[in-house]
């Protein structure tokens, strides 16, 4: 009994080690970075680069709003910075690489939209490896109507009905892309997962120890 015990006791803190937290896995997720030597001035920032993000055509813009700001929402979603573009409808993506497994999946963004036109977005995740469309969200419209005392609102994506369900993904590589129509601003997006490394070697042998171990005492 003393053996197991040990053993037990052992393999305990590493599993501890190997549960990790929901952590979002996109970089730069809500905007707040730039490569520029200077932050970004109020208002736009047309060709501002965005560390993280790429834009399939067109020109990024980094909006810093203040309440002065009559293009949009007069405040970012979450931080200081929200993402828009200047170019025709376009797609913003980012992609990213899992060496583990990722379970406990969410993924989305928050949409609004810009200046008198009604706004429009959607985020797909593809795999890279098969290059197919894997999931994706409900589309967001914001109307203009959909202002709320004058002020432009953020909209939420969520989960579309005719979507596979995606709450785990094999290692490999993945890309979340951003859709969204000309007028439209992209603020806080992320893909939530819990990724969880495959166990070491000295692990594994400790719960096959364990294991054995048990088989014994039976």
């Amino acid at each position: 009994m003393k053996a197991r015990t040990t053993i037990l006791a052992a393999v305990f803190p590493l599993l501890l080690s190997h549960a990790h937290a929901i952590t979002n896995l996109l970089i730069n997720p809500s905007f707040e970075e730039w490569t520029s030597g200077s932050p970004p001035l109020s208002g736009n920032n047309i060709s501002a680069s965005v560390p993280g993000w790429t834009l399939s055509s067109g020109l990024h813009n980094l909006v810093y709003p203040d309440p002065s700001y009559a293009g949009g929402p007069t405040q970012a979603q979450s931080g200081d910075f929200y993402y828009d573009y200047d170019a025709p409808d376009a797609y913003l993506y980012q992609n990213f690489t899992l060496s583990d497994q990722a379970n406990d999946i969410t993924f989305g963004a928050w949409f609004s939209r810009r200046d008198d036109d009604d706004g429009q977005g959607q985020v797909e995740i593809w795999d890279l490896g098969t290059n197919q469309l894997i999931a994706w969200t409900s589309v967001v419209d914001v109307p203009v109507g959909s202002d709320v005392a004058g002020q432009k609102i953020w909209v939420e994506t969520t989960t579309s009905g005719d979507s596979p369900s995606l709450t785990s993904l094999a290692p490999g590589t993945y890309q979340f892309r951003i859709l969204m129509t000309n007028p439209t601003n992209v603020d806080s997006a992320y893909f939530n997962a819990n990724v969880v490394p495959e166990p070491t070697g000295a692990l594994a042998g400790l719960l096959l120890g364990s294991v054995l171990l048990r088989r014994k005492r039976q």
